[in-house]
């Protein structure tokens, strides 16, 4: 996991190449998670759960807006019951990646709103990082509290 965590990371190199690499290590952790089952060893969460949670971020950091939100199929967060933060990472990275799908506007905002109801302190911390949610806000409801209000205050970061 510790792989996948740096694939994470490594956000400035693109193409082809990269995707190859992401699935050729997330072939490999979730090979590894099959036989390992879920896990709380060194507060990791390794197992076929947060594999699935990486799948999903991957994609979405990639910009295979489609893979990602394919990739949510069989993924329960909940089962990290006490990772919240990687629960929340989950709803926030596949609200990423609705954004990007036309039509999954709505979709989107209720996956955001979990997120934030999840771990509101992650969501709120880091919304100058997820400039693609600030194309929400013209279809945010004005009566809808919470992340809406946080993304029209957030509407002064730059994203260069």
């Amino acid at each position: 996991m510790i792989s996948a965590t740096c694939l994470t990371q490594d956000r400035k190199r693109s193409g082809k190449t990269r995707a190859e690499e992401v699935r050729d290590h997330l072939t490999e952790a979730a090979d590894l998670a099959d036989r390992t089952g879920e896990t709380r060893a060194w507060h990791l969460n390794f197992g076929p759960t947060n594999v699935g949670i990486h799948h999903v971020s991957l994609n979405t950091d990639l910009g295979l807006h489609c893979e990602a939100v394919q990739a949510k199929n069989g993924v329960h967060p909940e089962t990290l019951a006490e990772a919240p933060g990687r629960q929340a990472a989950f709803h926030a990275d596949l609200g990423r990646s609705l954004t990007h799908l036309r039509g999954r506007e709505a979709d989107a905002v209720a996956v955001l709103l979990t997120a934030e109801q999840i771990a509101p302190q992650r969501i709120h911390a880091n919304v100058c990082e997820i400039p693609s949610n600030i194309s929400l806000i013209g279809s945010c409801p004005p009566a809808l509290p919470g992340i809406c209000g946080v993304w029209r205050t957030a509407s002064a970061c730059r994203f260069d």
